[in-house]
């Protein structure tokens, strides 16, 4: 997700919300919906105000810069607090513009897949095209933000890089799922591709016996398909998964064949 200036705001805000509500930012489902529950009751309503302006989910939501939000703490506190201020390091943030309507489309095609007991004839792919210039991993970008702040696994990869396998970016999308060990719920008769396909982490994956010789090549490069299938499927039910690639247009024809 895109990082600038206002990651650090966020910081502040837990730090600022754990020193007045003497409790851990990180324990609470949700600092939106309780947090403000646990800062002190006399505490003015100004100052509570900010901090949790601090802490909204989405980065628009907060101050563009640290010279705002020291502006309005200032306000508050009726202290000058901004002399000596080091210049950020970070960038400032970019707005997105002229892709409200596209980005307000990905997130209603996310949202229902996002339920419990959704419909099987809900898609699970979406394709964001359109020429070079036109946005398209900004627009990426930000529907990775949202769909991490619902707490779904974001892996992010690009098509087409030199040193990829067959399956293209998949492969070491594939190794760090592994790494995260989230196959221990894959079923015995798929485990057997990911041992072939990451060898150097054989030892960490799933005991299973390859299917038999297919004299057919369909057949084999469908079993291997189904396989993968079955460990992404797994994965997902520990975790919400979502896989960004982009440059599909590069994309390997086995790659493509898996989404």
């Amino acid at each position: 997700s895109r990082i600038d200036r206002r990651a650090s705001l966020y910081e502040a805000g837990l730090i600022l919300y754990e020193l007045l509500s003497s409790s851990d930012a990180f324990e609470l489902p949700s600092l939106s919906a309780k947090g403000r529950q646990n800062l002190p009751p006399g505490l003015p309503a100004d100052l509570a105000t900010f901090v949790m302006v601090l802490l909204r989910p989405f980065p628009d939501e907060r101050p563009n810069t640290v010279q705002a939000a020291l502006a309005n703490l200032e306000q508050i506190s009726g202290q000058r607090l901004s002399e000596g201020l080091r210049p950020p390091r970070l960038p400032a943030p970019t707005p997105l513009i002229g892709r409200g309507v596209e980005l307000e489309r990905l997130r209603g095609w996310a949202e229902p897949l996002l339920r419990e007991g959704r419909s099987e004839e809900e898609t699970a792919l979406a394709l964001i095209a359109g020429p070079r210039g036109a946005g398209r991993e900004r627009l990426a970008d930000e529907l990775a933000l949202r769909l991490g702040l619902e707490d779904v696994l974001v892996l992010r990869g690009r098509c087409g890089e030199s040193g990829q396998g067959p399956f293209g970016p998949l492969g070491e999308l594939l190794r760090l799922l592994s790494r995260r060990r989230l196959f221990s719920e894959v079923d015995t008769d798929a485990a057997w591709v990911l041992r072939a396909l990451l060898p150097e982490r054989a030892a960490q994956l799933p005991d299973g016996l390859a299917p038999p010789f297919a004299r057919d090549p369909e057949l084999a490069h469908q079993r291997v398909l189904d396989a993968l299938v079955e460990h992404l499927l797994a994965a997902a039910r520990k975790r919400p998964l979502a896989l960004l690639l982009d440059a599909v247009d590069a994309a390997r024809p086995e790659t493509l064949a898996l989404l």
